[in-house]
């Protein structure tokens, strides 16, 4: 996405010019809330005054947080120049802001076990075994097409998760040698223990 929206911070990267071997992990991203201030996602719109935080502008959560005020008309203030996740998360704890857009994976498992937080929108379509399902996944409520490509163009990334690439030169029969090579790794049982 970077290299599209932002390619002076990229350089003079093409990813066109890489080839795919695999993919791990893929970021699936969820809006959430601290407690149970509401229930669903209509309840959050109509409500005014929430507080985001994120460690500073043009971040993954902020961008979420950009696209929740533009293209759903979350009435938020944006908390910039928190030091890291961890300040963020607690300053969930405290109140001090209201919640936050991030990976489902990396959601304090107490805050899920608990029930401490209230998912109210999927950023991606699938969430991992265990994630609320049951919330509104954006592109089915954006209002039209073009807000769904940019919702689809800002996701993407998440969808992309961490890429394995390596660069179109390698020969073909090279690349399918990795790929193979890849996701046998993947599906080891050992490998995936020792993960």
């Amino acid at each position: 996405t970077q290299s599209v929206l932002e390619p002076e911070k990229i350089g003079n990267v093409n990813f066109l010019n890489f080839a795919w071997i695999g993919n791990m992990a893929r970021d699936q991203r969820v809006c959430y809330l601290w407690g149970d201030k509401v229930k669903t996602f209509e309840e959050m719109r109509a409500r005014k005054g929430w507080n985001f935080g994120t460690t500073g502008v043009g971040v993954s959560n902020w961008v979420n947080f950009k696209t929740l005020q533009g293209l759903f008309d979350v009435d938020m203030k944006i908390i910039t120049g928190f030091r890291g996740s961890g300040e963020q998360r607690i300053a969930i704890e405290r109140g001090e802001v209201d919640g936050d857009c991030g990976s489902w994976s990396s959601i304090s498992e107490d805050w899920i076990a608990n029930n401490k937080i209230t998912t109210v929108l999927k950023l991606s379509r699938e969430l991992p075994p265990g994630a609320p399902n049951n919330v509104p996944y954006a592109n089915d409520i954006a209002k039209n097409d073009a807000d769904r490509a940019v919702l689809n163009v800002i996701n993407g990334a998440g969808e992309i998760g961490r890429p394995i690439i390596t660069s179109r030169q390698v020969p073909a029969d090279t690349q399918a040698v990795l790929r193979k090579a890849f996701n046998a790794a993947l599906a080891d049982k050992a490998t995936q223990e020792e993960a």
